[in-house]
């Protein structure tokens, strides 16, 4: 394991991250058929405190944020590819998922879309791009969890 990739492990497990899984879809206005266009990955982190309960937006919120941020940008492919990577913002919410015990966590919204044509059906370089990320995400000890 390199050195970035223990600094990032370090940050999945201070902050106990996981991710779900959701497909980015689109409503053709033709067909009216719902397409899949792209990937939702939601990255989740908890404050590393559990005696301090968290507070929407509060300054150990962000301190999560930004680690899920650093977690994303690392996992992302860094070549060119015909897919971009949308990082979602931080919107102070705390969310709760059955899937890990209904914490409240901090969620960062990673998608995989086409480059060019958001509209286009799913193809092979978005399935790529998502193997490759969970690879990564696994690869520094980050769980995937049902949405």
């Amino acid at each position: 394991m390199d050195e970035m990739t223990r600094e990032i492990a370090a940050l999945v497990e201070k902050h106990r991250v996981t991710w779900a899984l959701f497909p980015e879809q689109h409503v053709d206005h033709e067909t009216r058929e719902i397409v899949k266009v792209g990937f939702e990955i939601d990255l989740m982190g908890t404050h590393d405190d559990p005696a301090k309960p968290p507070l929407p937006g509060c300054d150990e919120c962000r301190e999560v944020y930004r680690a899920l941020l650093r977690i994303a940008e690392w996992s992302v492919p860094t070549e060119h590819r015909d897919s971009i990577y949308d990082l979602g913002f931080f919107d102070g919410k705390l969310r709760q998922r059955p899937a890990t015990f209904s914490r409240q966590d901090v969620q960062l919204t990673l998608r995989i879309l086409h480059r060019q044509g958001y509209q286009r059906p799913v193809d092979d370089c978005e399935r790529r791009c998502l193997r490759d990320i969970e690879a990564r995400l696994r690869s520094a000890g980050a769980r995937k969890v049902s949405g």
